[in-house]
């Protein structure tokens, strides 16, 4: 209402206007591409940590031969979906089931160690993990090469961090070792990042 004793009428509001989201003084928060990417992301997070426990828990009751051909064929389909995927057009989706398939790579190397036959071949856990580690470093350098994905790149690097230390963990003794170990690990870095 008008205050007493005022003859004029308060002013109108001022119109309602919509944010344009072309207008550059008000960008949008996020693009439609970071959108899409939050819950491709938070998929792939949910089917790595389903995969660990799979492979780590919930098939203890399993026979080793039977979880490691199970995951084989999971590594496998996941590995052969993202090509077709990106061909498509659907770029974040291939990425991120390309990530959940290497991460399946290691996971398959565990479930080979738990197998009798293999597993008490001679070789210490941590040659066996040095092993493991090398072969998904060399399945990611192919796969990247393979599909032009940036997912398979990342995983190379992860990949490749842990392959010298493992391998020389049964021979490293003392500092001297270790600082020669980790100088080879940030040689690979450089050569990685240069590559």
């Amino acid at each position: 209402g008008t205050p007493p004793g005022s003859a004029e009428p308060p002013p109108p509001p001022p119109p309602v206007t919509w944010l344009d989201v072309d207008d550059p003084e008000h960008p949008p928060e996020a693009s439609s591409r970071e959108v899409q990417n939050i819950p491709l992301g938070l998929g792939a997070l949910l089917l790595g940590v389903a995969a660990v426990v799979f492979a780590a828990v919930a098939t203890s009751s399993m026979d080793a031969l039977v979880r490691l051909g199970i995951l084989l064929v999971a590594t496998v389909l996941l590995l052969l979906a993202p090509p077709v995927l990106a061909r498509r057009g659907l770029t974040s989706t291939a990425e991120t089931i390309a990530t959940v398939g290497l991460l399946l790579v290691p996971l398959a190397g565990y479930a080979l160690w738990a197998v009798d036959r293999i597993g008490d071949g001679g070789a210490s856990g941590a040659v066996f993990a040095g092993l493991i580690f090398l072969a998904t470093t060399t399945v990611s350098i192919g796969y990247a090469a393979w599909t032009g994905l940036r997912a398979p790149r990342f995983a190379t690097v992860l990949a490749a961090q842990p392959v010298v230390p493992l391998l020389a963990y049964d021979r490293i003794s003392g500092p001297a070792g270790w600082a020669l170990a980790l100088t080879a690990v940030a040689l690979l870095d450089l050569w990685l990042a240069r590559s």
